[in-house]
């Protein structure tokens, strides 16, 4: 009789053994097949040229999406326009030479719009807005270190354009992978206050380092609180993709005023990674200088990359304003 149980009890031992090993046996081939599926993800569809699959990241699917863009109408990219005075065009104005785009230039501008078109909420079909639509140009601009900058425009469906910044290393072959963009639904509106000049596009190196920055100049606008002419200080990291670490506003409509003048503000580099601002009061009409407001002293902090105010003196002595009128509204 114990010679029975026991014997059963083995029986019973050998058959959770067996089902364990079977289990083990799955589990190794289940990890096997997810290392190589982790082993493909290194070249993962968005990163293979010609590859119709690429990885978005939309607030429409609120994570990173596969989509298949084959289906949608791609523009033909070819060239980008290099002007003579190595600027860009807030027109679209296509004079100038062109300039054959590197392959990998043009994956990045596709797939660019592909992002716009699903981030613009947009129909997958095409039923109402083609993508093909969205793209206007896209301009190149050379500077120091022999790098590339390429200016992509991007018409939105609300008819004003987007700028989008992508950097390419003709040497190694690196690029950009998360284009910088900068709304310019207000840059060529022709009225009367705060109008952007040429160049649009300059480079400096205002923190010293031997490397220029990219400063692109803007039109910004918030009904009748807010109109500007910024100048975004873009620096970039070595994987070439930008950073905003200074806004200067150049021209600022004063806010809160029934007859508003010009806000000047005029910047002087200084050593050690400083850069002083100062502001003065112009009449709107007459562009009479009224006198000075006051000045910032910045820092360049490396913990933030950025700039930070170390210092500020306020000079108007008729009352007209408070400590704050001397930081740019950009930074508030």
């Amino acid at each position: 009789m114990n010679f029975q149980v026991t014997a059963n009890l083995n029986k019973g031992m050998m058959k959770i053994i067996k089902s364990f090993v079977c289990i083990l046996v799955l589990l190794l081939f289940v990890n096997c097949n997810n290392e190589k599926d982790r082993t493909s993800n290194s070249n993962s569809p968005s990163n293979i040229p010609d590859n119709n699959i690429i990885k978005v990241d939309t607030a429409k699917f609120g994570q990173a999406t596969l989509f298949d863009t084959s289906k949608l109408s791609k523009p033909t990219i070819k060239y980008a326009i290099h002007r003579a005075d190595n600027d860009i065009s807030i027109s679209a104005d296509s004079t100038g030479g062109k300039v054959e785009l590197p392959e990998i230039v043009i994956n990045c501008v596709q797939n660019l719009l592909v992002n716009c078109y699903l981030e613009y909420g947009l129909d997958e079909n095409e039923t109402y807005y083609k993508l093909k639509d969205l793209y206007k140009i896209t301009y190149m601009l050379t500077f120091s270190g022999g790098l590339q900058l390429f200016v992509t425009v991007v018409e939105h469906p609300l008819s004003f354009d987007m700028y989008y910044l992508i950097l390419f290393d003709p040497l190694t072959n690196k690029i950009t992978k998360e284009p910088f963009e900068i709304d310019g639904r207000y840059m060529n509106w022709s009225d009367e206050f705060c109008l952007i000049k040429k160049p649009y596009v300059t480079f400096t190196d205002i923190d010293s380092d031997n490397q220029e920055e990219v400063i692109f100049q803007r039109r910004a606008h918030n009904g009748n609180v807010y109109n500007a002419v910024q100048y975004l200080y873009l620096s970039f990291n070595t994987y070439l993709n930008f950073k905003n670490v200074f806004v200067l506003e150049t021209m600022l409509l004063e806010p809160f005023k029934d007859n508003p003048d010009f806000i000047i503000r005029e910047i002087e580099l200084l050593e050690g990674k400083k850069i002083k601002v100062t502001s003065k009061l112009q009449r709107r009409k007459s562009l009479e200088p009224i006198g000075e407001i006051g000045f910032v002293i910045y820092e360049y902090d490396n913990t933030d990359s950025c700039y930070k105010v170390i210092e500020f003196e306020l000079i108007d002595d008729r009352g007209r304003y408070t400590k704050d009128i001397l930081i740019p509204f950009s930074e508030k």
